[in-house]
C-alpha cells in the first residue's frame, strides 16, 4: 500500500475503535495474532514502546509506540474503556478475535474503494516498506518485525537486489575537492546521494536505542 492508500484506509471508518485498530497495525507492524494479545499493561508510555508477548516462536520483543499512536490510543481508551486487553471483543475483558480484526479491515478496504486483496498483513508489510523508504536500516526493521534472521526480512521485502544496488563505496562519499582528477570531480559533483543517504536509519534507530537505554520521552497518560 502507498502512504496515500494507508491514509485513506484509516480515515474511512466512522468508528474510533476501527480507526485505532487500523492505525495500530500500521504503526507497529505486528502480526494479527500478536495484536490480539496486547494488554493495557503492555503499553509502556514512559519508554514509548509496546511489549509483544505472543510473538512467533513464543518470542517476546518490543514494538514502537509512536506519539501519534499514543494520542489515538488515549482517545480510544477514554471512549471505550477496554479492560485487560487493549482491544476487547464483544465482552469486556475478552480479546478481540483474529477474525473480527480481519473483518474490520475488509469492511474498511471495501468502503474506501481500495484493492480488496489488501489485508492486515498488508499493513504490516507497508509498515516495513515505508520504514525502509524513510531511511530505516534493514537490521532495525528486522528487530521490529520479530524476524530471527536478516535473510527472512530481505525475502519478506524483496530487497536482496535493492539493498545491494544502493550500497556506496567509501570513495563515492568523498567530496569533489578531495579528488585530483577533473573527470572524477565532475562525476562526484553531479552524482545524487539522496537515495543512498536514505539508507541510514535516523529517527527509528534513535527511538530503539533510547527505549533500551532507559531514556524517557514526553509522557502522555491513558486516563
Amino acid at each position: 500500500m502507498s502512504p496515500q492508500e494507508v491514509t485513506k484506509l484509516i480515515s474511512t471508518p466512522e468508528s474510533l475503535k476501527s480507526k485505532t485498530v487500523l492505525a495500530f497495525f500500521y504503526a507497529t507492524g505486528l502480526r494479527v495474532n500478536e495484536a490480539t494479545y496486547v494488554k493495557l499493561s503492555d503499553i509502556d508510555r514512559a519508554a514509548m514502546r509496546i511489549k509483544v508477548t505472543h510473538g512467533k516462536g513464543s518470542k517476546e520483543r518490543y514494538a514502537l509506540l509512536s506519539p501519534v499512536l499514543l494520542k489515538q490510543l488515549t482517545d480510544y481508551y477514554r471512549q471505550y474503556r477496554p479492560e485487560d486487553y487493549l482491544f476487547n471483543g464483544s465482552k469486556k475483558g475478552s480479546r478481540m478475535s483474529n477474525r473480527a480484526m480481519q473483518l474490520l479491515m475488509q469492511n474498511a478496504v471495501k468502503k474506501a474503494g481500495l484493492n480488496t486483496a489488501f489485508s492486515l498483513h498488508t499493513l504490516r508489510h507497508s509498515f516495513a516498506t515505508h520504514l525502509l523508504d524513510a531511511g530505516c536500516n534493514i537490521h532495525a526493521i528486522k528487530e521490529l518485525l520479530g524476524h530471527s534472521y536478516l535473510q527472512t526480512t530481505m525475502v519478506y521485502l524483496h530487497l536482496t537486489t535493492y539493498v545491494r544496488q544502493q550500497i556506496l563505496s567509501p570513495l563515492d562519499r568523498l567530496t569533489p575537492a578531495a579528488m585530483s582528477s577533473p573527470g572524477l570531480q565532475q562525476v562526484l559533483a553531479t552524482h545524487s546521494y539522496t537515495s543512498a543517504n536514505a539508507l541510514y536509519c535516523q529517527g527509528i534507530t534513535t527511538v530503539i536505542a533510547m527505549s533500551h537505554s532507559g531514556l524517557r520521552f514526553p509522557r502522555v497518560r491513558l486516563q
